[in-house]
């Protein structure tokens, strides 16, 4: 059985989730924010003209409005977009019968993957000041609950994988955001040659069995101080 806290998580993924658009009004909604994604890609925020996202997107420049007020809101809508398509695919490390040790590797390899294939979120995290500025106008508690969320996941997915072991539960927390922020830094995986040329599968797999095999303590060993 998962820990605990993976309930909050699967609660968070079910609120968090995109669905299929229900209507047209839905359906203009992520044809809009898409094309917008499109565009900050390709030119950058600060070069993307909203009259150039009603065009990409095939709505006047009115309808664009009803839809996002100020360009910002798009970027924040693409952003959250690009988050509920990747814990969509974390769904599966949820599974019951999964062993503590396959569970790490798994979400290791997902969020690998997808974090190469989350271009405004990789730039995010790279410290792009244009995407940084506009979410300073997200709610700031909203994102801390969320990487708290995410904090209590990797801890509790570590803790089990990594038994027997006799980290501290500060050891512990330490452990787990060190491999937050190697997940956070992968956006580079994206390039060839920082992969040497394998391809972005192989290379998630590599590393998550590379980390994985080699995250438990001798038998016997010390807890390491702290």
């Amino acid at each position: 059985m998962p820990p605990v806290g993976y309930e909050e998580l699967a609660r968070y993924l079910e609120e968090a989730q995109p669905r299929e658009p229900e209507d047209s009004h839905q359906r203009k909604r992520l044809l809009i924010v898409e094309a917008a994604t499109e565009l900050f890609i390709k030119q950058g925020y600060r070069k993307t003209s909203m009259s150039e996202v009603a065009e990409r997107a095939g709505v006047a420049k009115g309808t664009l409005y009803l839809y996002a007020k100020t360009k910002a809101d798009l970027m924040v809508q693409a952003i959250t977009l690009e988050k509920q398509r990747y814990l969509g695919a974390l769904r599966p490390i949820l599974e019951d019968d999964c062993a503590p040790r396959e569970r790490l590797k798994r979400w290791l390899r997902v969020a690998v993957l997808l974090n190469t294939s989350m271009p405004l979120i990789s730039r995010l995290i790279s410290g792009d000041r244009e995407i940084v500025a506009v979410l300073k106008e997200v709610n700031v508690q909203v994102q801390n609950r969320a990487l708290e969320i995410q904090q209590q996941f990797v801890t509790e997915m570590l803790d089990f994988a990594a038994r027997p072991h006799r980290w501290s539960s500060s050891e512990l927390r330490d452990r787990a955001r060190v491999l937050m922020g190697l997940l956070y830094s992968s956006g580079s995986f994206g390039e060839e040659w920082v992969r040497g040329w394998l391809s972005p599968e192989r290379f998630a797999e590599l590393l998550a069995d590379m980390i994985v095999d080699g995250i438990a303590p001798p038998a016997g060993g010390k807890p390491t101080p702290h």
